[in-house]
């Protein structure tokens, strides 16, 4: 049985007014992570907040901090939305680690989420001890009602269990939601594959499905794991923009290159699907008209692909 060397956190993060939330949450936990990879995607000499929230930190997590003008990352700025944040993930990563000496586990926690119990790395390790497998799904809580309800709740570890598929229209995947092992070989493959791709609002679906399939194609629920995902305007998503750009169906087709068979994963009516239910998880507030939202081109795809 193989122990976890490192457990680590990557933060992307923008906006100061969630980021501090999120940082309280990861610096109470029990089991602190053993190291932070920051990822800031603002000009840190007119913005400086940023930065001085994770030099206070690095006084009890040790932190890597990157900015969007280094090196490393500055390539990306060409890139938008979710391929870009991912794209700078990923580099980040593969910058850090550039072997797989160690057993290291990553949980990419946006900046606008946060842990919701105090206990949560402590509980995954145990878990983790248990199954011993590369892919873990974490539940994301999106409103207050739910949050109280979870906090009323005990962990009850007996509802962890291994999974060999997910039904993507009505499972939320999202980017904060899942926590994996590293592998060099895998996380340098996903980078050459982002650095030609373009925006889409399902970046997270799919680097999740070529984690799962890279990782004997099984993955453990964390049901009794969750992050709580602030929904706020600014939130990609929440831009009728973004919809309008949304080149997803494009994707689909091209995970042929991770040896992903897409009919026997059934992928084209699972993202067909999803694509179809996006409008439904709109905010209210701001939803588009049924013409404006059959106008975008990954949503015709849908249409047209979505088994009856």
């Amino acid at each position: 049985m193989k122990s976890i060397d490192k457990y680590v956190v990557v933060v992307p993060t923008h906006r100061i007014k969630h980021l501090r939330k999120n940082l309280k949450s990861i610096l109470s936990q029990t089991v602190k992570p053993d190291l932070i990879i920051a990822i800031d995607d603002t000009d840190y000499l007119l913005n400086p907040e940023i930065k001085k929230e994770f030099n206070e930190i690095n006084k009890n997590i040790p932190v890597k901090y990157y900015n969007k003008k280094d090196d490393t990352l500055s390539g990306t700025l060409q890139k938008n939305g979710a391929v870009r944040a991912f794209l700078n993930i990923f580099l980040c990563l593969e910058d850090t680690f550039q072997n797989n000496e160690e057993n290291i586990f990553i949980h990419i926690l946006e900046d606008d989420c946060y842990y919701i119990r105090k206990n949560t790395i402590e509980k995954f390790k145990n878990t983790h001890s248990k199954f011993q497998k590369n892919l873990y799904r974490l539940n994301l809580i999106e409103n207050e009602e739910d949050l109280q309800n979870a906090l009323r709740t005990s962990i009850n570890k007996d509802v962890d269990k291994l999974r060999n598929n997910l039904e993507y229209a009505i499972e939320l995947i999202d980017t904060s939601g899942f926590i994996f092992k590293y592998d060099f070989n895998i996380i340098k493959g996903i980078n050459n594959y982002l650095k030609d791709k373009g925006y889409t609002l399902s970046a997270d679906m799919y680097v999740f499905e070529i984690l799962f399939n890279y990782y004997s194609k099984e993955f453990v629920d964390l049901n009794s794991f969750m992050i709580f995902s602030t929904q706020h305007p600014d939130q990609v998503s929440k831009i009728f923009d973004n919809d309008l750009e949304d080149e997803s169906h494009k994707w689909l087709f091209d995970l042929k290159n991770f040896n992903i068979d897409i009919n026997q994963r059934n992928l084209l009516e699972e993202f067909s699907n999803n694509l179809v239910e996006i409008k439904e998880r709109r905010d209210p507030l701001d939803q588009l008209t049924d013409e404006e939202y059959r106008n975008i081109p990954s949503v015709q795809f849908a249409i047209q692909n979505k088994i009856k």
